[in-house]
């Protein structure tokens, strides 16, 4: 609420250099409220009681991406992780598809409050198409696109107005080319709000859009997933009505029983991974370093500037840029393992400490360790030792291993 009230008071200033700094002040605390937004998701994606749902949230925000530097989306991006995706997690394809389309942070970051009947714009219609439902080979037209913008046409963001209705998502029947479309061949009737439910529902439940998100939700757990886990992963949103949580479940099962090569781990993976191991049952509180090493890893948390977000497969990773920074930061990383389990004031850019204050976990007693050992039997006698300055060097190269780099 009180962005909204400091964006009202700055269209009160005159001075021009006055208004300059109320617009930074603005930034700022737009930047604040991105910034929150990030550390709570990654505090529920580092603690095993959380990360289950906290990675389904993640899935699918990439799928439905949003910028918060854009516009005033940082300062409604709580909401629309927490609100409209969290939020619909346990229900269907066609639920969430309204949650995050409708959305004030959809609608400002792909330009939907610039799409009226007098003056269309078309961004946001061919995403919902492109990467929101039917894939870019669902078999949609350049015709097909013009009348989904025109469904959607007067959906727009409250940012005039009494500041409780501020940022909120409005309807403009005045601005809504009310007239029928077809889409896909077939017809959505003339109407006003009504016809982006209808829209929304077909898409949701074209054969199109069942197999575009099961590729997706292959492409997370295979890398490259079999043509036969796609077909079965397609069935079950078909089956189920798109049911989220069947289709996560299913495909995780899927996995089990199928079974595939490892997969590399994107940087997000890398980097909680290696929280978790170093600090073994402690919980995670600080997650001002791992957005740190997130972000010099290329793939800074929610902040994918274009609406593709960021690649699912471990492969599109791999590289030996990638692989050389993970190796330089597996030192930092042991260092600061003290400092992870200690909240801390918000300091996105503090410097990271130098030595570890405390004696680390023994690597011996974590799954991954345990395996690790077993596959480098001349590490064992290290890791038996009681220096401190062994063990930080023995989990840096442990972080550091191939090993630890897959999933």
């Amino acid at each position: 609420m009180q962005y909204w009230v400091d964006l009202q008071a700055s269209r009160q200033v005159k001075d021009q250099a006055e208004r300059s700094l109320a617009n930074m002040a603005l930034k700022k605390l737009r930047d604040n409220l991105a910034d929150q937004t990030r550390r709570d998701l990654t505090l529920n994606l580092v603690n095993s009681t959380t990360a289950d749902r906290a990675w389904q949230t993640w899935f699918w925000f990439n799928h439905f991406n949003v910028f918060p530097q854009k516009s005033h989306v940082g300062a409604v991006l709580q909401s629309y992780v927490f609100g409209a995706i969290d939020g619909a997690l346990d229900m269907r394809f066609k639920d969430l598809l309204r949650a995050v389309t409708a959305h004030p942070a959809m609608l400002m970051y792909l330009d939907n409050v610039n799409n009226t009947k007098a003056r269309g714009n078309e961004n946001l219609a061919r995403e919902l198409l492109e990467l929101h439902t039917l894939g870019v080979s669902g078999g949609y037209s350049q015709q097909d696109v013009g009348a989904v913008a025109k469904v959607l046409s007067g959906w727009t963001v409250q940012l005039n107005g009494p500041v409780p209705e501020m940022g909120k998502t409005i309807f403009r029947s005045g601005q809504h080319d009310s007239a029928s479309h077809a889409v896909l061949g077939l017809n959505v009737p003339s109407g006003g709000a009504e016809q982006l439910t209808v829209l929304l529902d077909r898409l949701a439940g074209h054969p199109s859009t069942a197999r575009h998100i099961a590729r997706k939700m292959g492409l997370w757990w295979f890398d490259e997933p079999p043509e036969a886990a796609v077909k079965e992963l397609a069935h079950v949103f078909e089956s189920t009505c798109g049911n989220l949580q069947a289709l996560w479940q299913s495909a995780r099962a899927l996995h089990q029983r199928m079974g595939s090569a490892p997969v590399f781990k994107d940087p997000m993976h890398y980097v909680l991974s290696a929280a978790q191991a170093i600090c073994g049952d402690a919980p995670v509180a600080n997650p001002q370093p791992l957005l740190r090493w997130m972000r010099l890893l290329g793939q800074p948390l929610m902040a994918r500037s274009t609406p593709d977000g960021y690649p699912l497969s471990g492969s599109a990773w791999l590289n030996p840029g990638q692989l050389a920074q993970r190796i330089e930061l597996a030192r930092e990383m042991v260092a600061n393992a003290e400092r992870l389990m200690a909240p801390a004031p918000i300091s996105p850019d503090s410097p990271p400490a130098r030595r570890p204050r405390f004696k680390l976990n023994d690597l011996r007693s974590t799954p991954w360790g345990q395996q690790w050992l077993q596959q480098n039997p001349d590490m064992r006698g290290m890791a038996s030792g009681e220096d401190p300055q062994d063990a930080s060097d023995l989990w840096a190269l442990y972080l550091a291993s191939p090993q630890f780099m897959y999933r």
